[in-house]
Formats: structure tokens, sequence, C-alpha cells
């Protein structure tokens, strides 16, 4: 199997979609040796929205792409959507790449990990990419059902921990009162109010600790218990997941299925603490704690209800927790992909 592989920043820390697609990439390659991944991907800074509209990097991504399918043989390409660039102009190069897979017989697929998030231009953009594609990925129902009447053809794909997990949690190990928050700092974010939460709530807080892991440029001062580490490698982000307790998640509007961090903070037994979607709140065990927004108050009633709780309830939580997180595995995500890239094919060549 040879397939064809677009996605900004892979590989990189810029965003999540490109640091957990080359974790699954990578983990498909070990899964099964006959498979065969060219990849195409440009680094987007982090660019205002001026640059993002006129950025041609991932255009010409797809130009690569189609050129190399003019050159040789592949059996499908796959587009990680959306790009960190909204430039619309990857349309008629989209165009150009469809013309070739129908003359190669190549599959095209859209890994489409977003969709109520975005902007309208990208809204746009999607709908004209999945028409076009043969099957497309989605990683939640609420997209499944904003896109089957442009392509029914699609197939469930969740989003992984973008961290390996290299030994079981050991509960006893958790340090109490040690929250993390663990990604980028923009504006889908409450990064500002959950820390304003963090200092105005601290006395109520005993020996709290709060460590920031980011790659993003920010200014703020280590007190109040605040600890800032960037650039951290996986392992170094392990070791402190092992030990923490909570990973505050204070996602705009609110935390959904594919979020990659919930399923990191879980995967290691931290209990999420945010606003979260109907889709969480539905599973069997309860393993979060939910607020109702961002604000003082409720960051409040959060740390006074910490407070409260009895041990054997947050053993619970922390045992279900985990429990969620196993389900997200890269091995089991990347071996559902390559299940459903091999059926796409064999049934295009049947």
């Amino acid at each position: 199997m040879k397939i064809i592989n677009i996605c900004a920043n892979f590989g990189g820390s810029k965003d999540g979609i490109g640091d957990y697609s080359s974790k699954i990439v990578n983990k498909m390659l070990e899964l099964n040796k006959d498979v065969k991944i060219r990849t195409f991907s440009s680094n987007i800074e982090d660019y205002s929205k001026l640059k993002r509209i006129f950025s041609l990097k991932m255009s010409f991504n797809i130009k690569q792409a189609y050129k190399l399918l003019i050159k040789e043989k592949h059996d499908l390409v796959n587009i990680e959507y959306p790009f960190t660039e909204w430039n619309p102009l990857i349309l008629y190069f989209y165009n150009k790449l469809v013309k070739v897979c129908n003359k190669k017989n190549v599959r095209i697929c859209i890994s489409l990990h977003e969709y109520d998030r975005v902007n309208i231009l990208r809204k746009l953009v999607i709908k004209l990419l999945i028409k076009k594609a043969d099957f497309i990925l989605v990683t939640s129902n609420e997209i499944k059902k904003h896109t089957e009447k442009y392509n029914s053809n699609s197939y469930m794909r969740h989003i992984p921990s973008n961290i390996y997990k290299t030994r079981d949690v050991e509960l006893g190990e958790k340090v109490p009162n040690t929250y993390v928050f663990f990604g980028l700092i923009n504006s889908s974010k409450a990064f500002d109010e959950m820390i304003n939460g963090w200092k105005n709530n601290y006395n109520k807080i005993e020996n709290g600790k709060l460590i920031i892991i980011t790659s993003s440029n920010i200014e703020l001062e280590e007190n109040y218990g605040i600890e800032i580490r960037r650039n951290l490698s996986d392992s170094e982000i392990e070791n402190i997941m092992q030990k923490s307790t909570y990973t505050i998640l204070p996602i705009k509007p609110m935390i959904n299925m594919n979020n990659a961090t919930l399923k990191t903070a879980t995967l290691f037994g931290n209990i999420p603490i945010g606003k979260f979607s109907k889709s969480i709140k539905d599973t069997n065990k309860k393993f979060y704690i939910e607020m109702e927004n961002y604000e003082d108050n409720e960051f409040s009633k959060v740390f006074e209800y910490i407070r409260k709780i009895e041990k054997e309830k947050l053993n619970e939580l922390q045992r279900n927790s985990i429990d969620f997180g196993n389900e997200y595995k890269i091995d089991n995500i990347a071996n559902t992909i390559l299940n459903i890239y091999a059926k796409e094919i064999k049934e295009d060549r049947a």
C-alpha cells in the first residue's frame, strides 16, 4: 500500500494535528511493513489572519503530490484538514489533484478534524473538498452530521493522545493538588481566565501547584505555585503527567471528543477539569470535573469540591480516566485507519 500524506506542521508542535498525525503515520509504518507513506508538509508559523489567507505553502504541497502521482503509482492520497493557513486557492490545486487521481485510479481521503470551530471561509473549503473526495474520516458524530449531505462515505476515526505511555500509571505516585495545563496558548483557550481563577482561589488549594506545559511564548510570573515548562520532550511530559492529579482544559466553547489533550490527560489518569460536550458526558463512566464556565466563581466551586472530595471517589475518577484514555492509544487508531484504507482500495479495484 503506497500512500501520499498531506499535512501542515507534520511532526511539529505548531498545532495538534501535525503532532499526532506524524505519530499515527509512524505507528502505521511500524504495524505494517508493506505500507509506504510519503508526506508533503510545510511549517506554518503563527501567522496573522491576513498572512493565513495569502499563504500558499499548502497549495504548493498539493502541487508536489499530484506531480509525484504523474511519475509514480500510489494507492491513496490522504489530506489532514483543516490546515493552519486559510487560503482558498488550495481548491484550484486540489481540483488538479482530483483529476490526476481519477486518471491514475488513486483514492482520495479527507481526514477532517474540525468543523464547528472553524471560520466561514474554511467551512466553505471543507464542503468543496469533501464533495470530490472518495471517502472522509471524521472525528465525531457532530462533524458527521454536518458532512454527510456532501459525502456520505465516511468513517469514524478517533483523535489519539499525542504522548506515548511507556509504563502503567501508579495512583500512589500522584502528588495531591498538582494541576497541569498542557498545550498551545491561543484564542481557543480561556487561558487568562484560568490564570485569574487560579490566583484568586490559590489560598483554597493546599500546597497547590499549576504546571504549564507549552511551546507558546508567554510572559507570566511564576508565583502562586505556577511553573512554566517550555518545549519539553515526550518523556519529560510523561513524567509530569504521571505525577500530577488534575489537568485543566479551558477550551472554548467546550471540550469535545476530538481534543488530543483530553486523551493525553486521561491516558495518565489525570482528572480533566473544564466544560464538556454532550458526547463526553454521555460516556458510561464519569471521569471528569465539570465547569459551567471559566469565571472566578466557577473555579472557586471546583477547588472547593476538590478540597472535600473523598479518597475513594478521587480514585474512582482516576481509574475511570485511565479506562477512557486507554481506548485512544495511538496503536489502536493507527490500526483502524489502516483497515479503512485497505477496505477502500480493495473495493475500488473490485
